[in-house]
């Protein structure tokens, strides 16, 4: 599942992913802040339920497009990653939103958090 969609800060866009290997949907909330207490692109995940992840992604560039620049692998089954992710924001200045470029691999066997300044 891939796209492009827009958010505000600190309001979740929500994803619900359906996959053969889940059972049951898999819900991600994916929210974007501004947060002194962090550090710029830093990347959190929450567990808020067995099928439902909360990303957290805090200070994105106010000049231009950061993320990940490879899947990180979100969701295991038997100590595999069977669900990847990546996106990229798009923030322009002070705006109040940004643009979201996302995709969901399934099988990605990648742990990779690196970002892009």
């Amino acid at each position: 599942m891939s796209g492009v969609t827009f958010g505000f800060f600190d309001q979740p866009i929500n994803f619900e992913i359906i996959s053969e290997q889940i059972q049951t949907p898999y819900l991600v909330d994916f929210i974007v802040s501004k947060d002194k207490s962090k550090k710029p692109f830093e990347l959190a995940f929450k567990n808020l339920a067995q099928d439902k992840l909360q990303i957290d992604f805090y200070n994105p560039s106010q000049s231009g497009a950061s993320g990940l620049t490879a899947p990180v692998g979100i969701l295991t089954l038997e100590n595999k990653y069977i669900l990847g992710f990546m996106f990229m924001v798009d923030v322009v200045g002070d705006s109040p939103g940004y643009r979201m470029t996302y995709e969901f691999y399934d099988g990605v066997a990648t742990t990779s958090t690196e970002k892009v300044k």
